[in-house]
Protein backbone atom coordinates (compact mmCIF):
# COMPACT_ATOMS: atom_id res chain seq x y z
CA UNK A 1 0.00 0.00 0.00
CA UNK A 2 2.83 2.42 0.88
CA UNK A 3 4.58 1.81 -2.47
CA UNK A 4 1.32 2.41 -4.35
CA UNK A 5 0.82 5.74 -2.53
CA UNK A 6 4.39 6.86 -3.29
CA UNK A 7 3.93 5.97 -6.96
CA UNK A 8 0.63 7.87 -7.01
CA UNK A 9 2.29 10.94 -5.43
CA UNK A 10 5.11 10.80 -7.98
CA UNK A 11 2.64 10.63 -10.86
CA UNK A 12 0.70 13.60 -9.50
CA UNK A 13 3.93 15.60 -9.12
CA UNK A 14 4.95 14.83 -12.70
CA UNK A 15 1.52 15.83 -14.01
CA UNK A 16 1.63 19.14 -12.12
CA UNK A 17 5.11 19.92 -13.45
CA UNK A 18 4.05 19.07 -17.00
CA UNK A 19 1.01 21.34 -16.70
CA UNK A 20 3.14 24.22 -15.43
CA UNK A 21 5.64 23.79 -18.27
CA UNK A 22 2.82 23.61 -20.81
CA UNK A 23 1.31 26.85 -19.51
CA UNK A 24 4.73 28.50 -19.63
CA UNK A 25 5.22 27.40 -23.24
CA UNK A 26 1.72 28.38 -24.36
CA UNK A 27 1.89 31.81 -22.79
CA UNK A 28 5.39 32.32 -24.09
CA UNK A 29 4.71 31.45 -27.73
CA UNK A 30 6.12 34.02 -30.13
CA UNK A 31 3.76 36.71 -31.35
CA UNK A 32 3.87 38.13 -34.83
CA UNK A 33 4.06 41.75 -33.67
CA UNK A 34 4.83 43.45 -30.38
CA UNK A 35 1.75 44.42 -28.43
CA UNK A 36 1.86 47.88 -26.98
CA UNK A 37 0.04 47.95 -23.69
CA UNK A 38 -2.70 50.56 -23.45
CA UNK A 39 -1.84 53.60 -21.35
CA UNK A 40 -4.28 52.46 -18.66
CA UNK A 41 -2.29 49.26 -18.22
CA UNK A 42 1.04 51.08 -18.35
CA UNK A 43 -0.16 53.39 -15.60
CA UNK A 44 -0.29 50.31 -13.36
CA UNK A 45 3.40 49.68 -14.06
CA UNK A 46 4.24 53.34 -13.61
CA UNK A 47 2.47 53.53 -10.24
CA UNK A 48 3.57 50.09 -8.98
CA UNK A 49 6.63 49.53 -11.14
CA UNK A 50 10.23 49.34 -10.07
CA UNK A 51 11.19 52.96 -10.75
CA UNK A 52 8.57 54.59 -8.56
CA UNK A 53 10.50 54.21 -5.32
CA UNK A 54 7.76 52.11 -3.69
CA UNK A 55 8.98 48.70 -4.82
CA UNK A 56 12.48 49.05 -3.43
CA UNK A 57 15.28 47.22 -5.16
CA UNK A 58 15.19 44.14 -7.29
CA UNK A 59 17.86 42.25 -5.38
CA UNK A 60 21.41 40.99 -5.80
CA UNK A 61 22.95 40.58 -9.22
CA UNK A 62 25.09 37.55 -10.07
CA UNK A 63 28.15 39.37 -8.70
CA UNK A 64 26.46 39.75 -5.33
CA UNK A 65 25.92 43.52 -5.61
CA UNK A 66 22.52 44.86 -4.64
CA UNK A 67 20.82 46.41 -7.67
CA UNK A 68 17.91 48.80 -7.52
CA UNK A 69 15.95 50.12 -10.49
CA UNK A 70 17.28 53.59 -9.74
CA UNK A 71 20.71 52.34 -10.91
CA UNK A 72 19.38 52.52 -14.47
CA UNK A 73 17.36 55.72 -14.34
CA UNK A 74 18.62 58.13 -16.99
CA UNK A 75 18.87 55.49 -19.72
CA UNK A 76 16.50 53.17 -21.52
CA UNK A 77 16.21 49.83 -19.74
CA UNK A 78 14.68 46.66 -21.15
CA UNK A 79 13.73 44.36 -18.27
CA UNK A 80 12.86 40.72 -18.81
CA UNK A 81 11.28 38.94 -15.87
CA UNK A 82 12.22 35.26 -16.17
CA UNK A 83 12.08 31.97 -14.29
CA UNK A 84 14.87 29.37 -14.38
CA UNK A 85 12.43 26.48 -14.81
CA UNK A 86 10.78 28.02 -17.89
CA UNK A 87 12.11 26.86 -21.28
CA UNK A 88 10.68 29.94 -23.03
CA UNK A 89 12.52 32.24 -20.63
CA UNK A 90 15.77 30.39 -21.38
CA UNK A 91 15.21 30.92 -25.12
CA UNK A 92 14.61 34.61 -24.40
CA UNK A 93 17.91 34.85 -22.54
CA UNK A 94 19.73 33.86 -25.72
CA UNK A 95 17.90 36.68 -27.52
CA UNK A 96 19.11 39.18 -24.91
CA UNK A 97 22.69 38.03 -25.43
CA UNK A 98 22.35 38.87 -29.15
CA UNK A 99 20.82 42.27 -28.47
CA UNK A 100 23.14 43.52 -25.76
CA UNK A 101 26.08 43.72 -28.15
CA UNK A 102 24.12 45.35 -30.99
CA UNK A 103 22.12 47.85 -28.91
CA UNK A 104 24.57 49.93 -26.84
CA UNK A 105 22.01 52.61 -25.91
CA UNK A 106 19.77 50.23 -23.97
CA UNK A 107 20.42 48.29 -20.74
CA UNK A 108 19.15 44.71 -20.90
CA UNK A 109 18.34 43.37 -17.45
CA UNK A 110 17.05 39.92 -16.47
CA UNK A 111 15.17 39.67 -13.18
CA UNK A 112 14.62 36.11 -11.98
CA UNK A 113 11.22 35.94 -10.31
CA UNK A 114 11.49 32.44 -8.85
CA UNK A 115 14.10 29.86 -8.08
CA UNK A 116 14.67 26.53 -9.79
CA UNK A 117 11.06 25.59 -9.16
CA UNK A 118 7.92 27.68 -9.18
CA UNK A 119 7.57 27.55 -5.39
CA UNK A 120 11.11 28.77 -4.60
CA UNK A 121 12.33 32.33 -4.31
CA UNK A 122 15.13 33.41 -6.64
CA UNK A 123 18.60 33.29 -5.11
CA UNK A 124 22.07 34.59 -5.82
CA UNK A 125 22.99 31.06 -6.94
CA UNK A 126 20.13 31.14 -9.49
CA UNK A 127 21.41 34.47 -10.85
CA UNK A 128 24.99 33.18 -11.12
CA UNK A 129 23.83 30.02 -12.89
CA UNK A 130 21.54 31.94 -15.29
CA UNK A 131 24.29 34.42 -16.21
CA UNK A 132 26.78 31.61 -16.76
CA UNK A 133 24.43 29.33 -18.72
CA UNK A 134 23.38 32.13 -21.08
CA UNK A 135 26.67 34.08 -21.25
CA UNK A 136 25.01 37.21 -19.90
CA UNK A 137 26.90 39.84 -17.88
CA UNK A 138 26.73 39.03 -14.17
CA UNK A 139 25.91 42.66 -13.48
CA UNK A 140 22.69 42.38 -15.52
CA UNK A 141 21.17 39.19 -14.08
CA UNK A 142 19.33 39.74 -10.82
CA UNK A 143 17.51 37.63 -8.27
CA UNK A 144 14.27 39.32 -7.23
CA UNK A 145 14.10 40.16 -3.55
CA UNK A 146 10.64 38.61 -3.46
CA UNK A 147 9.01 35.77 -5.36
CA UNK A 148 6.98 37.38 -8.11
CA UNK A 149 4.14 35.41 -9.70
CA UNK A 150 4.62 36.80 -13.21
CA UNK A 151 4.20 35.33 -16.65
CA UNK A 152 7.63 34.30 -17.84
CA UNK A 153 9.08 35.92 -19.77
CA UNK A 154 7.55 39.36 -19.28
CA UNK A 155 9.13 42.37 -20.94
CA UNK A 156 9.06 45.98 -19.78
CA UNK A 157 10.84 48.87 -21.46
CA UNK A 158 11.49 51.87 -19.27
CA UNK A 159 12.34 55.28 -20.69
CA UNK A 160 15.20 57.33 -19.29
CA UNK A 161 12.62 59.06 -17.06
CA UNK A 162 11.85 55.72 -15.42
CA UNK A 163 8.33 55.49 -16.89
CA UNK A 164 7.21 52.23 -18.44
CA UNK A 165 6.64 52.79 -22.15
CA UNK A 166 6.13 49.21 -23.34
CA UNK A 167 5.06 45.89 -21.84
CA UNK A 168 4.69 42.45 -23.38
CA UNK A 169 4.01 38.99 -22.01
CA UNK A 170 5.66 36.03 -23.68
CA UNK A 171 8.62 35.37 -25.94
CA UNK A 172 9.78 38.03 -28.42
CA UNK A 173 12.06 37.57 -31.41
CA UNK A 174 15.15 39.80 -31.62
CA UNK A 175 13.70 41.76 -34.56
CA UNK A 176 10.48 42.39 -32.59
CA UNK A 177 12.49 43.81 -29.71
CA UNK A 178 14.58 45.98 -32.05
CA UNK A 179 11.46 47.32 -33.85
CA UNK A 180 9.94 48.16 -30.47
CA UNK A 181 13.08 49.97 -29.27
CA UNK A 182 13.29 51.92 -32.53
CA UNK A 183 9.56 52.78 -32.56
CA UNK A 184 9.80 54.20 -29.06
CA UNK A 185 12.89 56.20 -29.99
CA UNK A 186 15.36 54.57 -27.63
CA UNK A 187 17.99 54.43 -30.40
Amino acid sequence: MMIHQKRKNAVVAVVVIMLLLTVCLLIGMPSSTPQYIQSANLSKWNSQGPFNGKAGGWGPNAKGDWVAPANFQGSYTWVVYSAPWCHTAAMQANTLKQLETSTPGVNFITVLTTGSSIDESASLENAVSWASNHSLPKTNVLASEQRLPLVSPRHLLYAASGRAVFAHEGWMAPDEIMRTIQAIGAL
